[in-house]
């Protein structure tokens, strides 16, 4: 057998070839990234459960996951999920996500009859859990 030179590569073409492994996120993110460019474009939560064989939660999670530990940028609204194209598609992303997090805070804050300043602390420190959980 032919030893290779320092930094040279050999080839083993007697072993059997390395499978790539290609989880859910990965294939979500796949199919964003391919079909849903531009919110004109956008793909639904439905759709790609139906194409990956996944629930509709599922699939939520995986988006989550990529928006929050994996930093992809994706709008989501009615129309379904997709990647801004353009500022217009990014500011109607953050205002959407704006308009849920203002509807949610207030029933939240109702629920708990807490004060102004309660909510503020509660919602810091509810914050500040969650950056701490980040991987």
């Amino acid at each position: 057998m032919n030893m290779p030179l320092p930094g040279q590569t050999t080839l083993d073409f007697d072993s059997e070839p390395r499978k790539v492994v290609i989880n859910d996120e990965q294939r979500v993110w796949g199919y964003i990234r391919s079909h849903a460019f531009g919110r004109d474009n956008a793909v639904k939560r439905l759709e790609i459960a139906e194409k990956f064989g996944l629930d509709v939660r599922e699939v939520s999670e995986i988006v989550k996951r990529l928006i929050e530990k994996r930093g992809k940028l994706i709008g989501s609204d009615s129309a379904g999920y997709w990647i801004p194209k353009d500022m217009d598609e990014s500011k109607r992303a953050t205002q959407n996500i704006r308009k849920r997090f203002i509807s949610l805070a207030v029933r939240l804050k109702k629920l708990h009859n807490w004060s102004d300043e309660e909510f503020s602390d509660q919602l810091l420190l509810a914050l500040k859990e969650k950056e701490g959980h980040r991987e």
